[in-house]
């Protein structure tokens, strides 16, 4: 059932019960680089500061996965060519950000690589499913969410329309609340199977706009409708058929309900908050970006700043935007080739995770933050989580085909 080493033999079905009893005898720092990365997940829930939450990521996952690395697997890992050019991003990034900002900076790719690793390891020895992280993380975030919006309005008796302001300075920000949600609604639709498929859809989806109505907050309405563009084509090729009346009937009724609820006015309020001026900010981008050079950008101790309105803005409100800034076109070249790469093997397998990366890119299309930095749950969640969700089956299937061959040669 298990090689010696603990990893699963090809060819034989065990159960989960099966899997944690063989790595309690034979590799129990799979078991404690699981609680690690559970451990990590969780402590981005909570009040915890940034120190503390890079203690625990350090100990969780970075630790316990120094026993993990073998040689060959990092071998095979870099041979996937999405993981070479997810290599030079990082790379580039960091360099950039350290020769303009500081040499600190030159940890981050570390960061994200034994986030990556940790999810290769625990995939491959079948302690952790594309379907249980994805599960996991939307009832931890929708718990969350749920907790916090009962504590604000029952416990604190705030009024409403008040805008909550949460506890735990990671996920604070209601805007975050919403992005963290969608993409975790939108990682998990396609997991779905049999007669509740498309009652769960139902709720979920309108779980998300519930949250961005109370919340007055539209990062997750914008994350859930990048994903859309791609969960219509996902469940009219269904894989079951080559065209899903189900699915159909589905799109076809949540268009309907999505405009009713608006011609009822339920979305008037989102409306009254405008637009916070992202297209003078967008505009500001560009003007510093070809003052300072097309090619290398303004570098990452670049102060930003424009008046929007009444008040002075100091993010470029977009992910994609900062990083355009501050490491120019080059930069912006290898992040959007990582991500059409991604984009067409999600396709090609038909991952159920591309909803989520697609709500996440979604999500910080309208939110500034780099994609390097400590671990930090706006980053973790709408990126990276997803991202490596996205491409790592990927690269165990073609691990355990080449696996198989070598065995069936012998």
């Amino acid at each position: 059932m298990y090689s010696s080493k603990g990893s699963v033999v090809l060819g034989e079905s065990v159960s989960y019960g099966e899997i944690i009893s063989q790595s309690l005898r034979d590799n129990k720092i799979s078991l404690i680089l699981l609680l690690g990365v559970c451990a990590h997940i969780l402590s981005l829930f909570s009040p915890l500061s940034n120190k503390e939450v890079n203690n625990i990521f350090y100990l969780g996952v970075m630790l316990p996965l120094l026993f993990h690395v073998r040689l060959q697997d990092l071998i095979h890992f870099w041979s996937f060519y999405i993981v070479k050019l997810l290599v030079v991003f990082l790379g580039y990034t960091s360099i950039h950000m350290a020769i303009t900002d500081e040499l600190g900076k030159l940890k981050y790719p570390a960061y994200i690589l034994s986030l990556g690793l940790a999810f290769f390891y625990l995939l491959k020895q079948k302690l952790l499913t594309s379907r249980g992280c994805a599960y996991f993380i939307l009832i931890v975030a929708s718990c969350y969410a749920i907790v916090q919006l009962f504590y604000f309005w029952i416990i604190e008796a705030k009024p409403y329309p008040y805008r909550p302001w949460f506890y735990g300075w990671q996920i604070s920000a209601p805007t975050y609340l919403t992005a963290y949600v969608s993409v975790a609604v939108c990682s998990s639709l396609l997991f779905f199977q049999g007669r509740l498929r498309f009652l769960a859809w139902f709720l979920l989806m309108g779980l998300v706009f519930v949250l961005c109505y109370l919340t007055q907050s539209r990062m997750g309405g914008v994350g859930l409708l990048a994903a859309l563009f791609l969960f219509i084509p996902f469940i009219l090729l269904d894989r079951q058929s080559p065209f899903n009346i189900g699915g159909a009937f589905f799109i076809l009724l949540s268009f309907l309900a999505v405009f009713l609820v608006y011609q009822l006015g339920y979305f008037d309020h989102l409306a009254d908050r405008g637009s916070s001026n992202r297209l003078v900010i967008l505009k500001k981008v560009f003007e510093e970006w070809k003052l300072c050079g097309v090619l290398l950008g303004c570098g990452y101790d670049f102060a930003f700043s424009v008046m929007a309105g009444k008040f002075e803005v100091t993010t470029e409100h977009s992910t994609f935007s900062h990083h355009f800034l501050r490491s120019g076109l080059i930069g912006l070249l290898f992040l959007l080739s990582l991500l059409f790469s991604v984009f067409l093997v999600a396709v090609k397998t038909r991952s159920p995770w591309l909803l989520g990366l697609a709500a996440g890119c979604g999500c910080l299309l309208v939110e500034g933050q780099s994609l390097l930095a400590q671990p930090r749950a706006i980053t973790q969640f709408l990126f990276w989580i997803p991202f490596f969700m996205t491409i790592l089956p990927v690269v165990i299937s073609d691990l355990d085909s080449k696996v198989k061959k070598a065995h069936d040669s012998i």
